[in-house]
């Protein structure tokens, strides 16, 4: 891989690439591959693989930890006492494992999502009993609080922490019919609601799949604002793709709504991104027709320039 062709004198052939060309080494292990002395090598960064607990057991999220490794949640394997627990694994800088924690009842608990506060703890959200879950963990991943976002069926599907330590969540309710109603929901250090907020479409399976602490700098939005990233769903009548509607939606401190864009019209991707910068603007990732759209949106709801990358997107 470390090759070029090269054309000397009417001769062609081939010589050494570029001290420092990209390459591929072929070892999936490896990463940042580069052309040292003429040969390819991913010395110097270098990726780990483990794999955890038994068949069936599903990774939902991971975070980064401070000091190295990986923090990852999600659900256990199938047990017949215990049914799916939700599943917390902390790793050091190589991969090995330094803890492995469960959570739940003898029901169906899952992690989907996770977020770290300014003081290290996390902030962890999926279902549990067939409801929305929300849970804080210390640092140490004992329990501040565990609370159910929503009664009957639905799910946490976004977690974040704003810059005031509130927590945000967002997801949907009502799985089980063929139309669902986004949720998204502001909970103080100890768990208590401070505001809930709802869309509801007729006809269509509406879900929040982002959410962000909006607050911008001069110029953004007021303080603890929220941003959530969603899509109506178009259930088809028969056969057929599902059609889904991008749209990105802010919020003031209490739920009241700021403004509402759409950022696509139906396409059959919804994966999806958001990032909230510190000056108050907002990138979006959306797995549309063509690959991945990579969209700005500023403070004030305008769509500003987008690229599309070749390429399709599971999640980020």
């Amino acid at each position: 891989p470390c090759r070029v062709a090269t054309c000397v004198a009417a001769a062609c052939g081939f010589g050494p690439a570029p001290e420092g060309a990209h390459c591929d080494d072929g070892d999936p292990c490896t990463a940042s591959d580069r052309c040292v002395a003429g040969a390819c090598s991913g010395a110097g960064v270098r990726n780990w693989i483990h794999i955890f607990g038994g068949d069936g057991g599903r990774l939902g999220a991971v975070l980064p930890r401070p000091l190295g490794g990986a923090l990852a949640a999600g659900t256990t394997p199938y047990n017949p006492t215990t049914k799916f627990d939700a599943w917390l694994i902390a790793t050091d800088p190589d991969g090995r494992q330094t803890v492995n924690k469960t959570y739940g009842k003898p029901t169906h608990d899952d992690v989907i999502a996770l977020a770290r506060y300014d003081n290290g703890q996390v902030l962890a959200g999926g279902s549990g009993g067939g409801s929305g879950r929300l849970v804080r963990l210390t640092t140490s991943h004992s329990v501040v609080f565990d609370i159910s976002t929503s009664k009957g069926s639905s799910s946490v599907r976004a977690v974040a922490v704003s810059a005031s330590g509130r927590a945000l969540a967002g997801g949907m309710l009502d799985l089980n019919s063929k139309t669902g109603d986004a949720w998204a929901g502001g909970f103080d250090g100890q768990g208590k609601a401070l505001w809930t907020w709802t869309r509801d479409i007729p006809g269509r399976r509406v879900a929040v799949t982002r959410v962000a602490d909006a607050q911008g700098g001069p110029g953004g939005l007021p303080a603890d604002s929220t941003a959530l990233l969603g899509y109506d769903r178009l259930l088809p009548a028969s056969s057929g793709a599902d059609l889904y509607r991008m749209w990105l939606t802010t919020l003031d401190a209490n739920a009241k709504g700021i403004w509402h864009v759409e950022l696509t019209k139906d396409i059959t991707g919804a994966a999806s991104g958001l990032v909230a910068q510190p000056d108050g603007t907002f990138i979006t990732l959306i797995d549309g027709p063509a690959g991945l759209q990579l969209q700005r949106v500023d403070a004030k709801g305008k769509i500003g320039a987008f690229a599309t990358l070749p390429g399709g997107l599971i999640n980020t």
